[in-house]
């Protein structure tokens, strides 16, 4: 299960835990890298105690820097889609300006259409099946209550640990049934 080490009398080595603090994931997450060698890794023998993970400190700048370019790579093919829709809007004549979203890297580009061409909206990014509480709260509910109802269990959830956009992730279809619930029962009284 170890994978093959590329040990080099010049490299740095970090425990697990400095790896996953640098690349801001779970040590868990670190030793998938590892074992799918996407970061060099070695096991140092502790006495009395299990094997320590050290991971090569260049390995760990050179998956950031890749990591990096993806996202730059995303970013650049966002506004390229959005480019591409806004001649093909013009070419219908409608006045159009082109929005990027600083969540481009994610291929997210909006296009609004001028006034007098409402019908011409488009937005390119895809729906994605699993929210965090911010995105899920835009649908209406605070973000409070959302959270109320995941630790009554009201609202199924998913807690994928520490990550950007927080802890919890709700299906956009569990949102959009207790919004509907919640306006339904605001105008029956």
């Amino acid at each position: 299960m170890d994978p093959e080490v590329e040990i080099s009398s010049s490299d740095v080595w970090m425990s697990q835990e400095a790896a996953a603090q640098a690349l801001d994931k779970t040590t868990r997450y670190i030793r998938e890298l590892v074992s799918n060698r996407k970061l060099v890794g070695r096991r140092v023998p502790r006495q009395g105690k299990p094997d320590e993970l050290q991971v090569s400190a260049a390995s760990v700048q050179d998956f950031k820097n890749r990591r990096q370019a993806e996202r730059q790579a995303g970013s650049i093919a966002a506004v390229n889609e959005g480019a591409a829709m806004q001649r093909a809007l013009q070419e219908l004549g409608a006045k159009v300006e082109l929005a990027i979203s600083s969540s481009a890297h994610r291929g997210e580009v909006a296009i609004s259409t001028s006034a007098n061409h409402p019908e011409l909206a488009i937005s390119s990014s895809v729906a994605r099946d699993w929210l965090t509480l911010t995105e899920a709260a835009q649908c209406g509910l605070p973000e409070s209550y959302l959270l109320q109802m995941i630790e009554s269990g009201e609202l199924p959830a998913r807690n994928v640990g520490r990550r950007g956009g927080g802890t919890w992730r709700v299906k956009r279809q569990d949102v959009e049934a207790i919004t509907g619930q919640a306006q339904g029962g605001k105008g029956g009284t």
